[in-house]
């Protein structure tokens, strides 16, 4: 889910606009509540994180042979609510567009604007706006707290 100038996400939504027929299950040490379900809205048919039991992954395995999806039940919850709740109520990650929450995860691992631009290949007027965006969108107002927010919400 981490690459250089290219996040999982958009490499998940490029794959899948050119193969969607293709059988696609994350197998990830990310948390299903920061990356579940922007990979579900990306194409992905299953979303398994690495601390599950072994056999659930054959489980995953075999429904999407079968042509199902595979989440697993808390996943199940958080895309129920994600789908029933007013955006005003949503969590201020689940606000965020899949690039801004790639650059609150950049900012929260501690790169700099300058770093961030450099390992995606974008302006640093780019990410400065983005920042903007973010800060305006979570309502706080330094990076500093955009950091503090992104350990708080274990964005990764």
């Amino acid at each position: 889910m981490n690459l250089p100038g290219q996040d999982g996400i958009g490499l998940i939504r490029q794959f899948k606009d050119q193969n969607p027929w293709v059988r696609v299950l994350i197998h990830t040490m990310h948390p299903e509540d920061q990356l579940g379900i922007r990979s579900l809205r990306a194409g992905v048919d299953g979303y398994l994180t690495k601390d599950r039991p072994v056999a659930e992954l054959f489980d995953a395995v075999a429904r999407l042979r079968e042509g199902r999806r595979y989440i697993s039940t808390s996943l199940g919850e958080r895309l129920a609510h994600y789908v029933t709740s007013k955006a005003e109520g949503r969590d201020g990650v689940d606000l965020l567009s899949d690039r801004e929450y790639q650059i609150l995860r950049l900012l929260t691992a501690g790169k700099s604007p300058t770093q961030i631009a450099d390992e995606l290949t974008l302006s640093i007027k780019t990410i400065s706006t983005y920042r903007s965006k973010i800060l305006e969108k979570l309502d706080l107002a330094t990076t500093a707290d955009l950091i503090r927010f992104g350990i708080s919400h274990n964005v990764q």
